[in-house]
């Protein structure tokens, strides 16, 4: 199992496993080492949130999600958030942290959201779960609603605040 500080210098050399020749299948081969050696936090997280998203709100839910020349530690397709799981060595990377998750706001529409080991497994870390998957479904239906009145079909959904 890798220690934090390992994957962490790990992560810093994404960028440049991408850009070699050959780069994407590189970031492959790396994400499937981070599959096999997930910490025990970040294992303990991913079932959290696959109980939640998947089980209650029938999200896909993805460990170790490649977004070039990035890794996401965990990803729910639908809602398109990202959510990180940061040891105790991330807490000196906040200006990387920063590129990082505006790179993927602005290429991919992601939003991030960044939890400590600590907080994994706590009601804090599950009722944000809730929080997260609730706002996306929301913000989904808000979507599909505009589309439909925009196009003249008229959509009857259940929450009456949209």
């Amino acid at each position: 199992m890798l220690s934090a500080e390992e994957r962490i210098q790990n992560k810093k050399e994404i960028r440049r496993r991408v850009c070699q020749p050959g780069g994407i299948p590189k970031l492959k081969d790396y994400q499937k080492e981070n599959l096999s050696k997930m910490p025990l936090p970040q294992k303990r997280a991913c079932k959290t949130i696959r109980r939640i998203a998947h089980d209650v709100f029938g999200f896909h839910v993805e460990p170790e999600k490649i977004f070039a020349p990035y890794i996401i530690d965990i990803y729910i397709k639908e809602i398109k958030v990202g959510i990180e799981i940061d040891g105790g060595v991330n807490n000196n990377q906040h200006t990387y942290d920063e590129k990082r998750d505006f790179f993927l706001l602005d290429k991919h529409g992601l939003k991030i959201f960044r939890f400590e080991n600590s907080l994994v497994g706590t009601q804090y870390f599950k009722h944000s779960v809730w929080a997260i998957c609730y706002s996306g479904l929301v913000d989904h239906l808000r979507k599909v609603n505009d589309t439909a009145r925009h196009r003249g079909v008229t959509v009857h959904v259940g929450l009456e605040t949209i």
